[in-house]
C-alpha cells in the first residue's frame, strides 16, 4: 500500500529486521512456536530431537547460533519431566555452540505448583 503525499507517494517503511536472533522450537508445542515467529517474521531455526535406545533424548542444532541471541520455545504440557529434559539439553547445546544468550520461553511452567509451602512444619510440597 503506499499513501498519497505532496511530492508523490511514500512507501511504508519494511518490517525491521531482528539481527542476531534465532527461535527454536522444543517437541512439546511446535505450533505455538510458528506462530510466534511468524508475527515476528523470523523463520524457526533447524532442530532435530530423537531418543537414544535407553530413552535418553538426543538434540541436535541443525545451524550456527555463534554470537546470536537464542530463544527456545518449550511448554510444560504433556510429558513434562521429558519435555523439561530436552529444554535444558537444547539450552546447553546452544551455550557449548557459543550462543552469545539463550532464553528459555516457557509457556506453561512446570513444577510452579510446588515452590511454596502450604502447612507450617510439613515439608511437602503445594498441590
Amino acid at each position: 500500500m503506499t499513501l498519497p503525499s505532496l511530492s508523490g507517494t511514500i512507501e511504508p517503511p519494511e518490517q525491521p529486521r531482528m539481527p542476531n536472533i534465532k527461535i527454536f522450537s522444543g517437541s512439546s508445542h511446535p505450533d505455538l512456536s510458528q506462530k510466534i515467529a511468524d508475527r515476528l517474521g523470523l523463520e524457526l531455526g533447524k532442530v532435530v530431537t530423537k531418543k537414544f535406545s535407553n530413552q535418553e533424548t538426543c538434540v541436535e542444532i541443525g545451524e550456527s547460533v555463534r554470537g546470536e541471541d537464542v530463544y527456545i520455545i518449550q511448554s510444560g504440557c504433556g510429558e513434562i519431566n521429558d519435555n523439561l529434559m530436552e529444554l535444558l539439553i537444547m539450552i546447553n547445546a546452544c551455550k557449548i555452540a557459543s550462543a552469545s544468550r539463550v532464553t528459555a520461553v516457557i509457556p506453561c511452567f512446570p513444577y510452579a505448583r510446588q515452590d511454596k509451602k502450604d502447612k507450617v512444619g510439613v515439608r511437602e510440597p503445594v498441590y
